[in-house]
This record gives C-alpha cells, structure tokens and sequence, in this order.
C-alpha cells in the first residue's frame, strides 16, 4: 500500500519570495547550479536549508550535497528541491546565451 504525500500550496506571494532566495543562492553559489546527488527519505525534523521551515517526517526530504572545496550535505524538502531544480535549469539557459568572456 502506498501513502500518498501531500504538502500544502504555497501563496503566490510565498512562492515567488521562495524562488527568488533561491535564485539568490545559486546567485551567491550557496547552491550549486547543475545536478548534484541526492537521496530522498522521510522527513529527519531538520530545517530546510532553502526555506528554513522544518521537514517533518511526514513530508519527504533531499539529502544533497552541496559546497565545491567545502563538501556538506543539506536537507531541503521536496518541493523545494524541485524548484531548486527548475531555477538551476532556467539560470543555465540565461548563462548558455551569455556572450563568453574574453
């Protein structure tokens, strides 16, 4: 038998405050731009390292490494790793048309 999770819709307002900070941490290299390795458990009751809200052990949770030199791994719900994904995918494109440096 399966359980089915549900997280709660976030605002409008929460949701595009919540893609702007991750935008400004893939900005600041707070999280890493491209695929990462993950594993995806039940909720440890840490606090998100995007929102900052508790995943709770009901809620699903990435484990994902992060950092070049200083490797550390993070918890991140879900939903949030998702939009994780989508901002790194969109600011890739954004940087793939960029003229290079030279």
């Amino acid at each position: 038998m399966f359980t089915t999770v549900t997280y709660p819709s976030p605002t409008a307002d929460q949701h595009v405050l919540l893609r702007r900070r991750i935008r400004e941490a893939l900005a600041a290299e707070l999280l890493p731009l491209g695929m990462t390795g993950s594993a995806t458990r039940p909720g440890s009751e840490r606090p998100c390292f995007i929102c900052d809200q508790l995943v709770l052990s009901i809620d699903l949770e990435r484990e994902v490494s992060i950092g070049q030199r200083d490797r550390r791994l993070v918890t991140v719900h879900e939903p949030c790793y998702l939009l994780w994904r989508v901002e790194s995918m969109v600011l890739a494109r954004v940087k793939a048309r960029l003229p290079s440096a030279q």
